[in-house]
């Protein structure tokens, strides 16, 4: 996988990664933000994948469920964006969704 940062901004970061031919997408993803350090992140794709599982949120089961697809999916490029600390998902016990909470001094 090759990895280069174009741009940052009052502490966050954006990265723009290549996979190589074969790579577990989300297992090279984990892997970076690890090494990287990140909190938390929005992944922006575009390129191809072999193989892909799409999900959904299920709102009665409250899970995701997998939409099996056994076709080649295009993606063409894969931005991360690293989200700031404070913006980070935490579980919601009454969705059982990941939410963002703000911290009390920013809500109004």
């Amino acid at each position: 996988m090759q990895a280069r940062q174009i741009h940052s901004h009052g502490g966050q970061r954006t990265f723009a990664l290549v996979l190589d031919t074969g790579d577990e997408a989300m297992e090279r993803i984990r892997q970076f933000a690890e090494r990287e350090r990140m909190a938390g992140a929005q992944v922006t794709g575009i390129g191809a994948f072999e193989k892909a599982v799409p999900r959904y949120f299920d709102w009665d089961a409250k899970e995701h469920r997998d939409i099996p697809d056994s076709e080649q999916v295009e993606v063409a490029s894969l931005i991360v964006t690293e989200s700031p600390a404070h913006l980070c998902r935490r579980k919601d016990a009454a969705t059982g969704l990941n939410l963002i909470r703000l911290p009390e001094a920013a809500q109004s």
